[in-house]
């Protein structure tokens, strides 16, 4: 993969974030979702790119997007609770 296709991908998921975070603010984080399932994000990516003659088919990709925005939501509560956990943690130790 070249690094203009990684930079891209890069950019893609930044305003997909600064989408969500704009709109409203989101309990959950995409990124995180998609680190978490890197090979599913680059064989989503490959499969739009097989045997199409320099064409492109999104729909393998978008599904898999569709399918990590729904696990990033289901996981919302688990991650909050982890960041508050994770805080009075801190404010303890200030003590």
């Amino acid at each position: 993969m070249g690094e203009d296709q990684d930079g891209n991908g890069r950019i893609g998921r930044m305003i997909v974030e600064h989408f969500f975070a704009t709109a409203q603010p989101s309990p959950f984080s995409l990124s995180r979702q998609i680190k978490h399932d890197k090979p599913g994000y680059y064989a989503a990516l490959q499969e739009g790119r097989k045997g199409r003659q320099g064409q492109v088919e999104a729909t393998p990709f978008v599904a898999w997007f569709l399918e990590a925005l729904a696990a990033a939501a289901d996981s919302a509560p688990q991650e909050a609770l982890h960041e508050v956990s994770k805080l009075a943690l801190e404010l303890l130790q200030r003590r």
